[in-house]
């Protein structure tokens, strides 16, 4: 503790070091500073830097995590490598990779904090990052933050760059440039997901463009691209391009949209209305299938 002119305008500064310091208390006073840190997240492992507090400069220092993990209840840990926090004032930064258990590859994230705005930067960055299998499963993000993109992918792996940012209580803008492989999407329209081999993702709030789609559907080869724009009448579009195809195939693609369920006297005498299905009637979607050859038996 240091004390200067106290007799006339006084000035003080507290000074600690931290070494191998617990980080569930660490974690728990930032939380309660105001950083949107889950309830349910825990932190293991220690800290170990500098610390200072002053009467005109808030708060500074520098710290080392050390063999940290982190962790919610229904996820998979995750590791956070090469971890280094640092305070100045309002603001708190800290630079990591992660690497999630079962999980293939790291991730590079920055976090940058301004505890009196309350406004959140947080920046993600792989050259290669296996995808969760898909569902409420988020991978190495803990279920903190994460795109809304990713719920529709199944296994793969992607690379690139994803920035979050939000201020307050807002919901939080994501944007990105990204490349998909080997990853797979359920199409409730079709009898087999998409099987995509490669793809490039531009991300900004809402607003999905993937193109240079190449893939797999059934037993042919597709090319295609994808755009969602929300707000719009139909804001799905889409085109897929097929070299070739047989009729049957096609027609074992579209089974679930052609099977109707029902008996023989209603489809022969159009007797009663068909209710349409769940997917179909939420499906406000436009776009072209292209086929160069279309053989029949």
């Amino acid at each position: 503790f240091r004390a200067t002119d106290y007799l006339s305008q006084p000035r003080w500064a507290l000074s600690w070091s931290l070494n191998r310091l617990p980080l569930m208390p660490v974690l728990n006073l930032i939380r309660h500073m105001g950083a949107p840190i889950p309830e349910q997240m825990e932190l293991e492992g220690s800290v170990t830097g500098a610390l200072d507090l002053s009467s005109d400069g808030g708060f500074r220092g520098r710290a080392d995590l050390e063999d940290a993990t982190a962790s919610i209840p229904g996820y998979a840990p995750v590791r956070l490598e090469e971890a280094q926090v640092y305070l100045e004032g309002d603001r708190f930064r800290m630079t990591c990779s992660l690497t999630g258990a079962g999980q293939e590859g790291a991730a590079r994230m920055a976090v940058d904090y301004l505890l009196n705005e309350r406004r959140l930067d947080l920046r993600i960055s792989t050259d290669s990052l296996s995808i969760a299998g898909g569902g409420s499963d988020p991978g190495p993000l803990l279920g903190m933050v994460k795109p809304p993109l990713f719920d529709a992918f199944r296994g793969g792996a992607w690379s690139g760059s994803l920035r979050y940012r939000r201020q307050d209580e807002s919901p939080g803008l994501w944007s990105g440039n990204l490349r998909l492989r080997d990853t797979r999407i359920s199409i409730p329209a079709l009898a087999e997901s998409l099987a995509v081999l490669a793809a490039d993702v531009n991300l900004l709030g809402n607003h999905v463009d993937i193109k240079n789609i190449h893939g797999r559907l059934g037993k042919v080869e597709i090319a295609g691209e994808y755009h969602h724009q929300p707000g719009a009448r139909r804001p799905d579009r889409w085109v897929v391009k097929i070299p070739e195809m047989k009729a049957a195939e096609l027609e074992r693609l579209l089974a679930p949209a052609l099977d109707r369920r029902q008996g023989f006297l209603s489809r022969a005498f159009g007797l009663g209305r068909t209710a349409l299905p769940n997917w179909l009637q939420n499906w406000h979607t436009r776009g072209t299938i292209e086929i160069g050859s279309l053989s029949l038996d």
